[in-house]
């Protein structure tokens, strides 16, 4: 409403207060950029101040005197220097502030006319297009008499509304004031967009979809036969909604599977769990070989008993020494002697629970590297393929790809074509 009330008559007052509104948007930030430089300048160890400082030094190392007095003139100087680039700011901000008001009013005039536009060829001019369609409208418009009469004119009518592009710059007499008005305020509000409405938008958009049908079963190399079995392949898979949820890009995916074939869904199950079955089979060998349970409960026994144990030698180790540099006690040296005790049993603990907890985790390392390579083998698998799928195959992926989001295997080459896998399709499932 702002922006519109521009370009409206004896809205003076609110065209004044939005100019200012416009004008100062861009003032105070980049006012405030020449202020941030300003401080800068003044406080950096490096900025003005070390200007005249460096002056001050060139002039001495030539051989010069240099008097109080100029030091001073130097500083003074380096500081009006400062104070020029800020009010060098100040005008450009203004300026730019009065640049930006311009602008702003110049888009506004243009994306409001477009707006209303849009607008109404998405609601009335839907709505006339689905009216014009109407079967019962079109067969009261055969009738003879008053019902005939009007159902004639809401047919004309519909037609009007379906075609019409409701955009008032287009409108004879309208647009020229509106666009002399908007040139008396220095504003440009566009040209006219949207001709032919929504009829005309709905035509083209059905237009641009059968071009990418033909030029995707042109590139696949399909004779008139495949095409027409594909059209219709396709269209009850729109119908079930399964392309619908799947982004351009996994479209793009599944196309490109259809061209270059891949592995079927079963194949790539049955290897694997080939693989997964091969990688078990070794794990379990090292869980043998080297003891794995045996190993793992000696490892959970000696942390136990080592965790209990340590906590009694160092609270012994402590009262030991403090009983040892108390001038109360009456044999100092043996309570020494049973401190170093004490720590050479801590040692020995910390040492024999650091030798269960390394052999138990090297074989747990050795099963780590195992699931590693074991879950690299089946990511390859996800990526190779020998064949084509089979239409069912295809319909299967592209549910996998709507659950997955995204994740659908690449393709390879070779193959039967993809008229040949629709001719021995079977009816498209409906969608999950």
């Amino acid at each position: 409403m702002a922006f519109f009330s521009l370009i409206v008559p004896g809205q003076e007052k609110f065209s004044k207060w939005w100019h200012k509104l416009t004008t100062n948007a861009l003032v105070a930030p980049v006012f405030m950029f020449f202020i941030v430089v300003f401080i800068n300048m003044i406080t950096a160890e490096d900025g003005i101040s070390h200007l005249g400082r460096e002056l001050s030094k060139s002039i001495q190392a030539a051989g010069f005197t240099i008097t109080p007095l100029f030091t001073l003139t130097l500083h003074f100087a380096s500081f009006f220097i400062a104070y020029g680039i800020l009010v060098g700011g100040m005008i450009a901000s203004v300026k730019m502030g009065a640049i930006g008001a311009k602008m702003s009013a110049m888009a506004g005039a243009t994306i409001t006319g477009y707006a209303v536009a849009q607008a109404g060829r998405q609601t009335l001019g839907r709505a006339g297009g689905a009216l014009a369609q109407s079967e019962t409208l079109q067969k009261m418009a055969k009738e003879k008499g008053v019902g005939g009469a009007l159902a004639r004119t809401g047919l004309r009518s519909s037609n009007w509304m379906s075609k019409g592009s409701f955009d008032i710059r287009s409108a004879p007499g309208v647009g020229e004031g509106m666009q002399q008005l908007a040139a008396s305020q220095g504003l440009d509000i566009g040209q006219a967009t949207g001709a032919g409405g929504f009829k005309k938008a709905t035509e083209d958009k059905e237009k641009k979809k059968i071009e990418k049908e033909e030029e995707f079963m042109k590139m696949t190399g399909m004779d008139e036969a495949e095409k027409k079995e594909y059209i219709e392949k396709r269209s009850s898979f729109r119908k079930e909604g399964i392309l619908r949820r799947i982004n351009s890009k996994q479209k793009a995916r599944v196309r490109k599977q259809m061209i270059g074939g891949t592995m079927s869904p079963s194949e790539q199950v049955e290897q694997e769990e080939n693989i997964k079955a091969n990688y078990d089979a070794k794990i379990e060998k090292v869980k043998t070989e080297k003891q794995y349970d045996r190993q793992k409960t000696l490892w959970e026994n000696t942390k136990t008993r080592t965790d209990q144990d340590l906590e009694s030698e160092r609270r012994k180790l402590k009262e030991n020494e403090a009983k040892a540099v108390d001038p109360n006690t009456q044999d100092p040296k043996k309570w020494r002697q049973e401190a170093e005790k004490n720590k050479q049993r801590i040692d020995a603990l910390l040492k024999e629970r650091e030798e269960a907890r390394k052999a138990f985790a090297d074989i747990e390392d050795d099963i780590a590297r195992l699931e590693k390579s074991k879950k690299a083998e089946i990511g390859k698998i996800k990526k190779g393929g020998k064949r084509k799928p089979k239409d069912e195959e295809w319909i299967e992926k592209l549910r996998d790809a709507i659950k997955n989001e995204g994740e659908t295997p690449p393709p390879s080459a070779g193959g039967t074509s993809v008229g040949e896998s629709f001719r021995e399709s079977t009816t498209p499932p409906s969608a999950n």
